[in-house]
Formats: C-alpha cells, structure tokens, sequence
C-alpha cells in the first residue's frame, strides 16, 4: 500500500508542534509494516526546506507556503495519483478538501482537534466569528461521510455532534527510554 499524507507542515517546519510529531512517529512505525510500500507525506514548505526529504523512511514533500500548500496539494495529486493508494487528510484548522478532488481513492480525515479557539487566537474579527461559526462547520461538512481518526474522546464527541459518523479514537502514546534503576 502507498499512502499519500496531507498535513500542512512536517516535523522539521519551526512551527510543527504535537501534530506533526504524532504523524511522524505513526509514519515511522507503519512504514515498517507488512503491505505498507511507501509513505509521502505531503506539507508546505519553508525557509531553508528541501523540496523533498526522507526521513525515517518516510518521504517528504513540500510545496507552497502555509496558504498556497493547499492548492499545490491538488495539483500535486492531479499529477501523481496512479503513484497512491489511500489519502490520509489531516485537518489543522482548514482540510484539504480531498472529497472535492480524491475520487478514485480511499479517504481517510484525521482531526487532533476542533479549531474553535484558534479563530480569536490567530485571526481578527470579522474573519474570527466568521470561522468560528461558519468556515469550521462548512468545510468540515464534506467529510462526515469518511472515516475518521482523532486521538481524544472529546474530539470524537464534538465530531458527533456535527454528523460524523464512522470516528475512531487512536490515543497518543509517549516514545521514551525508561530509566534504568
């Protein structure tokens, strides 16, 4: 199987947090199973960034910026889509609308969180309320049909309640040495 995975940024972006070390510590692991040909994950790219990288196994590809990499997503599937099996879209705030462009493929959504708060955190008014009410719900409409990951029950709940139906709950895990006593 070779999966195609979009995720805004990757491990190495500055700006990767807690998402992107979750994908990359699950890409790292499945890329050693049986039937898991190759993975790409597919992110914007940044200062200094390789167009393209692999790390752990893993291939990474980078185009555009943190607006423009979703666009350049489409564009890069319409290209190389008899290279892929599955589409893992994961959701950071705005999708990648792969149910707009993904037709011949399965479609898996990975959703660590809602991004309620962000709106006033990251954006001003009018465009906070307006993604707060309006944009999150809207483009979250199109998948509620797919399968669906998220690491947390209250994720999965708030993904009920806007008509998801097919949630599974992959908890994160910790990678550490345990001390020697």
């Amino acid at each position: 199987m070779r999966i195609l995975w979009y995720n805004w940024r990757d491990i190495k972006n500055p700006d990767a947090g807690g998402a992107e070390v979750f994908t990359h510590e699950v890409c790292k692991r499945l890329i050693k199973q049986d039937g898991i040909d190759s993975i790409t994950i597919f992110a914007a790219s940044f200062d200094a960034a390789f167009a393209e990288e692999k790390i752990d196994n893993v291939r990474i590809v980078r185009r555009g910026n943190k607006y423009s990499v979703y666009s350049e997503a489409k564009k890069f599937y319409q290209q190389n889509r008899d290279g892929f099996d599955i589409v893992v879209d994961e959701i950071n705030t705005k999708p990648f609308n792969t149910p707009s462009f993904v037709h011949d493929k399965p479609i898996v959504a990975l959703i660590h969180q809602l991004a309620r708060e962000f709106w006033f955190y990251e954006t001003r008014f009018p465009v906070n309320v307006m993604g707060y009410f309006f944009f999150e719900n809207y483009w979250l409409r199109k998948y509620r049909d797919i399968p669906t990951i998220t690491v947390s029950r209250s994720t999965e709940e708030d993904l009920s309640r806007l008509g998801f139906k097919h949630v599974t709950i992959v908890p994160e895990g910790l990678d550490f040495e345990p001390l020697q006593g």
